[in-house]
């Protein structure tokens, strides 16, 4: 705790200086990196330097009456039909996974023999490394079924070019066909690599799955970006917590950074979207930074049209990928889905993918 109570002493004049909106839209860097607890500290220590402040902010938050829990499930089942629409087009295989799903909780049979020949690789997301045992069940669970898994060690905070001949030198080198499997910034990093590569290294390729990947880029690096005052204050937080500078990365995800990467990619070809699968998933608008979306990323972000696609309701962004989660995001109120678990999800995504 000692840098980031460093962080925010040097970062507490620069948010005094703000205007009660721009501090507004700067406070959602640290809920969105630590959660909602340290921004209402930060926003709470600020109301007490600046009482005017607290007033103005007290005066104008509107009274409203919290729904009944059964208004809260009609509004998230209706949500549920709509976005189950949402989006380009995509060989919906939601209803199937469920049932795969239920199936390994259950203690499933032996897996396919078609699932038993590739090599998987698992790419993490953005800021992985920093996250207690993140993707580390995923890939213990493939292990665990006979698969040959590894997990690819990309540098989770940057040096996409990198991190992406990283990926082709695997598969270069796999004796066997492979799968590719990217959670969020990993799925990003293997969509690029495949659009980019040859067909030789392509039809070595039997899956891609991607996992809540904002393909075409996320509000929320757009949001934290949006400020000059916030992109210093994100830079020396990242430096100081995580010793490295994250907004490069951000501005990757961002919308545009998005939109300008994807434009410089040759188009899939029928044959290419017959093996990738995406995986996406929304939450209770109570909980999500951006909206409709995991959280993080938006549905129609983590989509691809004529891909095969399957969407799960009330998974957030890092329930695919955190089972344990470490002391500080208990800390800060972080929450494991009590049905979806990793390993289970893991498995029934590899069961999907080979599952004819």
């Amino acid at each position: 705790m000692k840098p980031l109570r460093r962080s925010l002493w040097l970062i507490l004049p620069a948010l005094l200086a703000l205007s009660p909106a721009a501090e507004a839209e700067v406070l959602r860097i640290p809920r969105a990196i630590t959660g909602r607890s340290v921004a209402r500290s930060i926003r709470r220590g600020l109301n007490l330097l600046r009482p005017q402040a607290a007033a103005a902010t007290a005066a104008a938050r509107p009274a409203t009456a919290a729904p009944s829990a059964e208004e809260q499930a009609r509004q998230a089942a209706s949500e549920f039909d709509n976005l189950a629409r949402l989006g380009p087009e995509s060989r919906d295989l939601s209803v199937e996974f469920d049932h795969i799903y239920a199936g390994v909780r259950a203690g499933a049979s032996a897996l396919p023999d078609a699932a038993l020949r590739p090599r998987y690789f698992w790419v993490q997301g953005a800021l992985a490394k920093h996250v207690k045992r993140n993707s580390i069940d995923n890939v213990d669970r493939l292990r665990a079924l006979g698969l040959d898994a590894r997990l690819i060690p990309v540098n989770t905070d940057g040096e996409t070019r990198r991190n992406i001949e990283m990926i082709e030198a695997h598969v270069r080198a796999s004796d066997r066909p492979v799968v590719l499997i990217g959670h969020s910034r990993g799925g990003v990093m293997i969509h690029d690599w495949y659009r980019a590569a040859s067909r030789e290294l392509r039809d070595k390729v039997a899956r891609l799955v991607l996992i809540q990947s904002p393909l075409t880029g996320t509000p929320l690096a757009n949001r934290m970006l949006s400020l000059p005052a916030a992109q210093l204050i994100l830079r020396a937080i990242s430096r100081l917590i995580l010793d490295s500078d994250i907004t490069p990365t951000l501005r990757e995800l961002s919308v545009e950074g998005r939109r300008a990467a994807l434009s410089a990619l040759p188009p899939l070809e029928p044959e290419d979207l017959d093996k990738i699968y995406t995986i996406r998933s929304f939450m209770d608008r109570r909980r999500r930074l951006v909206a409709p979306s995991d959280g993080v990323v938006p549905l129609d972000s983590a989509s691809l049209p004529g891909a095969y696609d399957v969407l799960i309701y009330g998974l957030d962004h890092g329930n695919m990928v955190i089972s344990h989660p470490g002391w500080f995001k208990r800390l800060i109120g972080y929450t494991l889905n009590r049905y979806y678990q990793p390993a289970e999800l893991t498995e029934s995504i590899v069961r999907l993918i080979f599952r004819r």
